[in-house]
């Protein structure tokens, strides 16, 4: 996207535009058909011999069609009240408050 910042060529943006419209189209149809056939494969393992329904698989095909994520933390606050965003820093400052944390505890 980037790239249709700097491009000064209305015709290339606008080309480049549909392409990516295209490129959209194709990946949605193809993540709707794959979702479909997971969902059609699991239904038949849903229904019992009974044709009952089976919730626990159903729960399962919940995470499958949409996982959770988890955002680690991206800042965190030092003794001054400061806030580190660096990646190495956050790894030192974590390290750090937790000897702090862990100080009083005998290791055996």
């Amino acid at each position: 996207m980037e790239f249709l910042n700097v491009c000064s060529c209305p015709d290339t943006k606008n080309r480049v535009t549909a392409d990516i419209g295209l490129i959209e189209e194709h990946l949605s149809k193809h993540i709707a058909d794959k979702n479909a056939i997971t969902v059609k494969q699991h239904i038949k393992s849903v229904e019992t011999t009974e044709e009952k329904f089976n919730n626990i698989q159903f729960w399962k095909l919940k995470g499958k069609l949409c996982p959770k994520t988890v955002d680690m933390p991206m800042a965190k606050r030092d003794e001054l009240g400061n806030i580190i965003t660096a990646p190495e820093l956050l790894k030192v400052l974590y390290a750090e408050t937790y000897k702090k944390r862990l100080r009083n505890r005998v290791m055996s």
